[in-house]
């Protein structure tokens, strides 16, 4: 996981507020050099399951899809804080008068008392992957949470960075929830992209 946020360059991110703002924050990468968590917490969990009378019975040696072993690993990681210089935002207030569109830099800062704090609960078949049909899969994003404490923008070289200072608890908001979406749908994909490569290596 650590891995994969190592200068984690981040989607294009809109976020609205009001009825007529936008504003849409471009290259904005999280620096790996920065992002070292305070707090990293791993627990696993086994579990198994048979149906040996079943199989006593039928004097078979078939193994039913349903049985097999599952793994879970939680990993938690927090207090992670970083800061990121320059990033280029636009704001689009074209759709109500007085219209207009800025341009500018900002610096974002994650911090606060917790930082960004990752909890990532995967499941992991170990089943032969021969046995299940349904192409299910063997590692199993059950939970990803992604919470950041406190994000702050410091608003520079645009035509009203005092406004945006002002307005500055929504905007810091707004981007803040998006921030996290964005993280959690990059872990996710991660995990979905080495469960593929896990299925293709099983069959």
């Amino acid at each position: 996981v650590l891995r994969q946020l190592h200068q984690l360059p981040l989607p294009r991110i809109e976020v609205f507020w009001g009825r007529n703002n936008r504003l849409v924050l471009e290259n904005l990468v999280l620096p790996g050099d920065a992002i070292v968590p305070a707090n990293f917490e791993l627990k696993g969990k086994t579990s198994v399951k048979m149906h040996p009378k079943a199989r006593f019975l039928a004097r078979s040696s078939r193994v039913e899809p349903d049985q097999g072993w599952r793994n879970g690993v939680i990993l938690k990681i927090g207090d992670i804080r970083t800061q990121v210089r320059d990033v280029k935002f636009v704001v689009d207030h074209s759709t109500a008068f007085p219209r207009f569109k800025d341009v500018g830099l900002a610096d974002v800062e994650i911090g606060g008392r917790d930082g960004l704090s990752i909890v990532v609960n995967t499941i992991a078949d170990m089943r032969d992957v021969r046995l299940r049909a349904d192409g299910s899969p063997t590692l199993i994003p059950h939970y990803v949470r992604v919470s950041i404490d406190r994000l702050r923008m410091k608003f520079h070289h645009s035509q009203h960075d005092s406004a945006y200072s002002m307005l500055s608890p929504v905007i810091n908001y707004s981007v803040k929830r998006a921030v996290e979406t964005a993280i959690r749908d990059r872990i996710v994909q991660t995990i979905e992209t080495l469960d593929s490569l896990v299925y293709r290596l099983g069959k």
